[in-house]
């Protein structure tokens, strides 16, 4: 892999159970899975293991179980200038996320719900995969 040199010094900042795990991540075959009990760093190295899929040019897929663990991660995404998309529900995702959130709309009088990103990438979806 080809880090840029702030990347290589933010790994050498982790400890040495974060730096198993984005070693782990990044020679998986499929997928990982990082497991641990609240407090340990697990959102710290998942940033981390984001700017670097995102650096070598993959795509990643953020999921979570609540709308806070989502935004708690993309909260420390945006202040590293990484550039994403928010889905969900606006009163759920928290106010300084509202700048990526995906918008509803009716764009070139289609219907099916249509909805583009800030960033003007269009993606079709019905009304429903939106709430």
């Amino acid at each position: 892999y080809a880090l840029s040199p702030q990347l290589l010094a933010d790994f050498a900042t982790l400890n040495g159970d974060q730096q198993r795990a984005v070693t782990k991540v990044l020679t998986a075959r499929d997928y990982a899975l990082l497991l641990g009990m609240p407090g340990t760093v697990k959102s710290t190295t998942i940033v981390f293991l984001v700017r670097v899929l995102v650096s070598l040019g993959h795509s990643v897929l953020l999921t979570s179980y609540t709308h806070a663990a989502v935004d708690n991660v993309l909260l420390k995404l945006k202040a590293h200038d990484v550039d994403f998309v928010r889905v969900g529900r606006s009163s759920a995702v928290h106010p300084d996320l509202h700048d990526h959130m995906v918008r509803r709309g009716n764009m070139g009088g289609r219907s099916g719900g249509e909805f583009w990103s800030g960033d003007g990438g269009f993606q079709a979806a019905s009304p429903e995969q939106l709430d």
